[in-house]
């Protein structure tokens, strides 16, 4: 009856992409695959950068977006991203785990 469907909190579709981009379950991206599936995920153009407009059509937290995009010009491009990374993996490991991920 019309109505207003809910929608879902910045944390939660936060969540649920990193489930979805976590394939093998085991609660971290890895650098060679995941990181770069979740890259991909959000590349929806395949122009090689994540547009705000891709961003927002995953829910996620803008604050985040314009955290990721250093160079502030409106796009994460790849670089950006694995950088990201790079101050993502806290402890070196070579993975971003759940909790890291979280910490963004």
């Amino acid at each position: 009856a019309g109505g207003v469907a809910p929608t879902r909190s910045g944390q939660e579709a936060l969540e649920e992409f990193f489930r979805k981009v976590d394939r093998d379950g085991d609660g971290m991206l890895d650098n060679e695959g995941e990181w770069r599936r979740a890259f991909k995920a959000l590349d929806k153009q395949r122009k090689g950068a994540i547009s705000i407009d891709d961003w927002r059509r995953h829910n996620l937290p803008e604050p985040l977006f314009h955290e990721l995009d250093q160079k502030q010009d409106g796009v994460i491009d790849l670089k950006e991203w694995e950088a990201s990374f790079s101050k993502l993996d806290k402890d070196g490991g070579g993975t971003v785990d759940f909790a890291e991920w979280m910490a963004m």
